[in-house]
């Protein structure tokens, strides 16, 4: 049986963190348009928008995702996040993979098996966490967590999710920072590729989180009316 989500504990969390970016003058805004996040990234120019978001590989609109800019007192993009929503009903997350891996880069045959073991739990209405860009210059403020994790909040209210998944590098795996995001597994051997694409590392960890693990930290947040301290140093204000 589903549990029910509590939307004044989760309304609660979400106002609390907007608070806390407002500590750097950052103001998040939902996006369902996905040719302006690529525009949006290709502006910041740290990265390229992956197979995952493209509008060339799936039909993006706002039933199955959504965005968020993090814009500066200039309206500045500082930093985005995007989530992708799919109901799986009880296909699990390792045959969605099979099927979507062909369609995105075009080649049979990419992956495996041996996927790391939570990936064959991950079922129902599952939500991918990708597309994290932030500006250099907020490295190290200790606020990419509360960016990451407010996806999260937003992703439970739209889509009731079950799940939330994403996938990291080992070194950031190994960070920090998937804790910070309200992470609650970290398992290696994420993908069990057989011939990784371009710019995908053979050795990367799935990093996922159960909806209840969501209510229960979004529920701490908004009893104690405050987050952890998230600033481990201040940004320079321009």
């Amino acid at each position: 049986m589903k549990t029910e989500t509590n939307h004044l504990d989760i309304t609660g969390a979400i106002e609390i963190i907007r608070k806390d970016l407002k500590r750097f003058d950052l103001t998040p805004h939902e996006h369902y348009d996905f040719s302006l996040l690529k525009r949006t990234v290709d502006e910041m120019g740290l990265q390229n928008v992956s197979g995952q978001f493209s509008e060339s590989t799936f039909d993006l609109f706002y039933k199955n995702g959504f965005w968020i800019s993090f814009n500066d007192k200039n309206g500045r993009c500082a930093a985005l996040k995007a989530v992708r929503y799919l109901d799986q009903g009880d296909t699990p997350l390792t045959e969605l993979w099979q099927k979507e891996q062909t369609r995105i880069y075009d080649k049979p045959n990419l992956i495996g098996n041996d996927h790391a073991p939570t990936a064959f739990d991950i079922k129902g209405m599952v939500g991918y966490s990708g597309e994290f860009v932030l500006l250099p210059e907020y490295h190290g403020t200790g606020i990419s967590g509360n960016m990451v994790f407010l996806s999260f909040l937003l992703a439970l209210l739209k889509y009731d999710v079950d799940w939330i998944y994403g996938l990291m590098n080992k070194n950031l795996a190994h960070s920090s920072f998937p804790n910070d995001c309200g992470y609650t597994v970290i398992e290696a051997g994420g993908t069990d590729w057989i011939t990784p694409p371009p710019g995908i590392q053979k050795d990367d960890y799935l990093v996922a989180v159960p909806a209840s693990r969501i209510r229960h930290r979004a529920r701490l947040i908004a009893t104690a009316g405050s987050m952890r301290p998230v600033a481990k140093k201040q940004h320079k204000k321009k």
